[in-house]
């Protein structure tokens, strides 16, 4: 199966000289992490992502958007933020090559790429989505216990945002499961931290002060998603597509005994999608041959 057959074929886009303000407009009402930024000519000159507005203006999609902030965003420009270059793939490159890209550069998303102009779009959701539909011999019968990382970094919901962010750095890890006690009470990622920052940048210095104090349950996420360690895979596939999340404390009799991350994965698929155990294969016009490997 190639890329082509799963992408988003001409995604919502944002042209390089357009606003902050209609960048998150349209990551908003429509739902998206991941906006291609193009040029006049429809070239792909780099990759808008929610992460990247956080940092610029501090916007969050599941947080009040305060005038200063909206202000922000309608005076700065897509091409002042946007990461580049996008990076990107031919529309033949198979599902395998995009896993081994995104573990690669540690990103969710890859821009289909013609001579420049954008062709399609393809995430880590539709990468998912494709196992979840295809299906791979075991991969019912596996479960989370088998590709969870069973030591998490957790931290108290007093801990400081410096040392939130330190422990981020040191270990290269991007979610922090927040303890009660033996109880999980909370989800800090970096988004979460990234979005302080961007606030910060708006604030005043009396504001900034402040804000140095925040600690973990004041930009925690409080509504969490959890996933058994005796669930198969498929089901972390689908509950982190349906609820635009990278992560899932795996729970058991009542605890967390690890956390399985977009990540995880990725590194499952990847070893499915190289390995030839794919039970279908969709072919070049969307239909499913019963057959080989994606």
């Amino acid at each position: 199966m190639t890329l082509r057959t799963i992408a988003t074929r001409w995604p919502i886009t944002i042209g390089v000289h357009e606003t902050l303000a209609a960048a998150l407009d349209r990551l908003r009402y429509d739902g998206f992490r991941h906006l291609p930024v193009v040029t006049r000519e429809g070239k792909v000159a780099g990759m808008l992502s929610d992460r990247d507005a956080m940092l610029a203006v501090g916007w969050h999609r599941g947080r009040n958007q305060p005038r200063i902030v909206r202000e922000a965003a309608r005076q700065r420009r897509v091409g002042e933020f946007m990461s580049t270059p996008a990076v990107g793939l031919p529309g033949h490159a198979d599902l395998a090559e995009a896993c081994r890209v995104m573990l690669t550069h540690r990103i969710s998303s890859v821009v289909l790429e013609d001579d420049g102009h954008l062709q399609g779009l393809v995430t880590t959701a539709d990468l998912f989505e494709a196992y979840a539909r295809l299906g791979a011999p075991g991969s019912h019968e596996a479960t989370i216990a088998d590709v969870m990382q069973p030591e998490v970094f957790s931290a108290p919901p007093t801990t400081s945002l410096a040392d939130l962010i330190r422990l981020m750095e040191a270990e290269r890890i991007r979610h922090i499961p927040i303890m009660q006690n033996k109880t999980l009470v909370g989800m800090l990622s970096d988004r979460d931290i990234l979005w302080v920052f961007g606030r910060m940048l708006l604030a005043s210095p009396e504001e900034q002060e402040a804000m140095t104090s925040l600690q973990a349950d004041d930009v925690m996420s409080k509504h969490l998603g959890t996933v058994a360690a005796t669930a198969p895979i498929l089901l972390a596939a689908v509950r982190m597509v349906a609820h635009q999340i990278s992560a899932l404390p795996v729970i058991e009799a009542g605890e967390m005994v690890g956390i399985v991350t977009a990540t995880d994965l990725l590194t499952v698929m990847h070893a499915a999608f190289s390995g030839g155990t794919i039970a279908h294969l969709s072919t070049e016009d969307g239909t499913t041959s019963d057959a080989v490997e994606a």
